[in-house]
This record gives structure tokens, C-alpha cells and sequence, in this order.
């Protein structure tokens, strides 16, 4: 929380058995904790589950747990903290993922379809953050080169929806159009896969 906010310091706000997979009871949370201390500066969402079993064996009940924990929560989270970012002009929204995710494994089918639909969730809800413009993601992108060491595969490539790929010798480039937030977001992905990462340049377009 930002500072000056008598009495906020140190301050724990009990959640313990609320059902966050609920729309309802994930907008109340945040409603709560923005009348009780003040509107949030960040979300970390770290709330999760996990359940070993591969495509054949997964039943709908397990299908359902690991969509509704593991995607729905951080989609109504997310829906019920932007508005008080929005009107404070600015918020951080952070949530855990997992590389199966990115890299399905055996033994793991519907958590990693799980993770991997919230993957293509934040990309969404980025882009629409930015269309409403409250200052939350900059106005006017650019185009970015981002140089990666190695040759990325399909599904690794999978992690960066919104950047063409093509290979350059050893080396493996990303380009695409972003806003600063966007950027960021792909150079936490790129640390968060253990990437090597070589350079960014943002390229300046021709003059007319």
C-alpha cells in the first residue's frame, strides 16, 4: 500500500475461508480492503492448485477445480482490483504461473491447460486495459526488437502471442508493437524462463 495512510502500516486483513473462484466473493475482498485501507497499489496473486493425472484420466470435476482455481480467481481478482487502479491512475497486477503453462508435461493435463489459458488471459486483459486509456498503459506504443540466445521452440514461442519470431543464426529475435507495460511483461516472461536474454532495442521509425 502507498504511505500515508494513518494506521495502515503493518496492517492484516483476515480472508481465511473466503472463495475467490466467485466473482462476488473476489469483489468484496478488494472492495473491503480499499475501504478498511485504502485502494491498492498491487496485487500479487499467488492462490492455486494442483492435481496430477494425464488427458485420459482427467475427469470433469478435476477439469473444473484446476479452470476455476487456477484461471477464474485471477480473472475476477483482476476485474475487481482494476477499477480502484484505474481511478488512482495506476496498480501493479501480478500473478504466479508455472511453466507448464508454456510447456505441457506428462501427468499434468488440466493444470496445464489451466496455466496455460491464464497465459493468453493477461495478454487479453492487457490490451484491454490500454483501450480504456486511464494511464494505467502508455498511449503510444512502439516497436521493439528483443534478442534471445538460442533457438526457441514452438512452445516457447507460445509464451510471447503477441511478438513475430524469426531466427538470426544462433540467436532467436522477437519484434513486435508495445507499450511499456507490455514490454515489461515480456521481459519478466524472458527472466521467468530462464532465457538468455542479448539485447532490446526500441527502433525509430523513418522520417516522411
Amino acid at each position: 500500500m502507498k504511505g500515508d495512510r494513518s494506521g495502515a502500516a503493518g496492517q492484516f486483513l483476515s480472508a481465511s475461508g473466503e472463495d475467490t473462484t466467485d466473482p462476488a466473493v473476489a469483489a468484496r475482498l478488494i472492495d473491503r480492503i480499499a475501504e478498511e485501507v485504502g485502494p491498492p497499489d498491487v496485487l500479487v496473486n499467488t492462490i492455486g492448485a494442483f492435481h496430477l493425472g494425464d488427458a485420459l484420466a482427467t475427469t470433469p470435476e478435476t477439469l473444473r477445480l484446476m479452470i476455476d482455481v487456477n484461471l477464474a480467481t485471477a480473472l475476477w481478482l483482476s476485474r475487481a482490483v482494476a477499477p480502484h487502479m484505474q481511478q488512482q491512475g495506476s496498480g501493479v497486477i501480478a500473478h504466479v504461473s508455472a511453466r507448464p503453462g508454456i510447456e505441457p508435461a506428462g501427468g499434468m493435463a488440466a493444470y496445464s491447460v489451466s496455466k496455460a489459458a491464464d497465459s493468453h488471459r493477461i495478454p487479453a486483459m492487457r490490451a484491454h486495459l490500454a483501450a480504456l486509456d486511464h494511464g494505467l498503459m502508455d498511449p503510444a506504443p512502439a516497436l521493439y526488437t528483443i534478442r534471445i540466445n538460442g533457438h526457441l521452440g514452438a512452445m516457447m514461442l507460445s509464451a510471447f502471442p503477441e511478438m513475430a519470431s524469426l531466427r538470426d543464426g544462433a540467436e532467436t529475435v522477437l519484434s513486435g508493437l508495445l507499450d511499456r507495460s507490455a514490454l515489461h511483461g515480456v521481459l519478466a516472461e524472458i527472466d521467468a524462463l530462464g532465457l538468455d536474454l542479448l539485447q532490446v532495442r526500441q527502433l525509430t521509425p523513418d522520417p516522411e
